[in-house]
């Protein structure tokens, strides 16, 4: 990845974990572009309108961005992006994410808390 990834800060190269996150929203990108093409055939019809509305509204991963003070609190699995880690993502996979900063980076939860990767 380029210097200045906002995935990745300043490092270079991506990290498995965001390297799929990364490839999965590129197919999302391209499934879109496909059914776009679909829906401009069909113009107009109750079908075309309700695939839109079924692609859109399927989950495709992790799409909520937080603030790292906003995440839900709980204690089952989850995933999330926080918009304003202390640190970016490369280097610092499985440590707790601090706020305050302006990294978005990818997260998780586990027993712990939420953590970067």
């Amino acid at each position: 990845m380029a210097q200045g990834d906002p995935f990745l800060g300043a490092g270079s190269g991506s990290p498995p974990g965001v390297q799929n996150v990364i490839t999965n929203l590129q197919n999302l990108v391209v499934a879109v572009n496909a059914l776009t093409t679909t829906l401009a055939a069909q113009s107009g019809t109750a079908a075309a309108i309700n695939t839109l509305t079924a692609a859109l509204t399927t989950p495709a991963g992790p799409t909520i961005t937080y603030p790292v003070a906003s995440l839900p609190a709980g204690s089952t699995a989850a995933l999330a992006f926080v918009s304003d880690s202390t640190v970016a993502a490369a280097g610092n996979f499985g440590a707790i994410v601090v706020g305050g900063g302006s990294f978005l980076v990818p997260v998780y939860r586990d027993l712990a808390g939420w953590k970067i990767g």
